[in-house]
């Protein structure tokens, strides 16, 4: 498994790491992908319900406040960032209404 991680190097323009693999050039230089295995810190969840369309605009808006309350967790740290993570969370129909 390769790692998206990043790490953190001097100028990057691809080619081949230490142990001879291939590695593409990053947008920005200096960060380029790590190779080695690394722990998975993911976190993966899915739901899927079936949901009256009155209750959409309550379930965007509990969707926006999840999203402040982890900022305001994440401003609040005082500690030094060490890690970048992306949270996504969708909500879109599956089906039309009969």
């Amino acid at each position: 498994m390769v790692s998206g991680a990043l790490a953190v190097s001097g100028q990057d323009s691809g080619g081949a790491d230490a142990g001879g693999r291939q590695r593409p050039p990053t947008a920005r230089a200096g960060i380029r992908p790590r190779l080695e295995p690394e722990v998975r810190h993911e976190e993966v969840v899915a739901l899927t319900v079936a949901i009256p369309a009155e209750l959409v605009p309550t379930l965007k808006a509990e969707i926006n406040a999840f999203q402040e309350r982890l900022l305001d967790l994440c401003d609040s740290s005082e500690a030094d960032a060490e890690q970048v993570y992306q949270f996504n969370m969708q909500l879109f129909p599956l089906s039309k209404r009969l």
